[in-house]
């Protein structure tokens, strides 16, 4: 059996930086706990050795002062045989810095992935691909219900713009779906909608 590396990546001072050495401790959880449930928010959780303070915001002559953020990008990969393969893609929540003693210290990290920011995402504020808004969907079937929504865009471009949800392999696995829903004119909630289609 392969052996599998964790590696553990953060945006800080406007770099992606590898911080694997420093994880002493880490552990993920996403999707839901049993079928007919509703599928949660993805959260990661760390720990970080801070000896040198170089996690430490409030600390000026620390590595990365200046440049830790909330909402810095935060992704988990497994190293097999020097391929990544993502575990967790999310961004940071909270950054706790704890001090045990005068060089013991460690730094909290908590993290969730990108499902909450479409809870607060109004379908009234999107156009759909054929220009539509609020976006007008066809009757079809589930799987092509929920990519039509993630496609949806930021009316503010012409056209084109921000995408509710990336599109890509990496980001997105959709089935056909077991249903077939009826045409209609949405303006609810991204995140609501998407559950509307999963009960269907």
């Amino acid at each position: 059996m392969a052996n599998i590396t964790p590696k553990v990546t953060i945006y800080l001072n406007g770099s992606t930086v590898d911080v694997s050495a420093y994880v002493q401790q880490m552990s993920t959880r996403r999707g839901r706990s049993r079928v007919m449930a509703h599928t949660q928010a993805g959260s990661a959780s760390l720990i970080l050795r801070n000896e040198d303070r170089r996690f430490d915001p409030e600390y000026a002559s620390g590595s990365y002062h200046g440049g830790i953020d909330l909402g810095a990008a935060v992704k988990i990969y497994g190293t097999v045989s020097s391929s990544d393969k993502q575990i967790f893609d999310g961004y940071v929540s909270q950054w706790n810095v704890k001090y045990e003693g005068p060089n013991a210290s460690v730094v909290q990290v908590q993290a969730i992935d990108g499902l909450p920011k479409l809870s607060m995402i109004s379908l009234e504020s999107l156009t759909d691909a054929s220009g539509d808004k609020p976006p007008t969907f066809a009757q079809q079937t589930s799987g092509a219900r929920v990519a039509e929504i993630l496609d949806c865009y930021d009316a503010s471009g012409a056209g084109s713009g921000t995408r509710v949800w990336p599109s890509g392999a990496s980001y997105r696995t959709i089935a056909t779906g077991q249903s077939t829903l009826q045409a209609k004119e949405t303006k609810g909630n991204v995140w609501a909608e998407l559950q509307k289609v999963a009960n269907s």
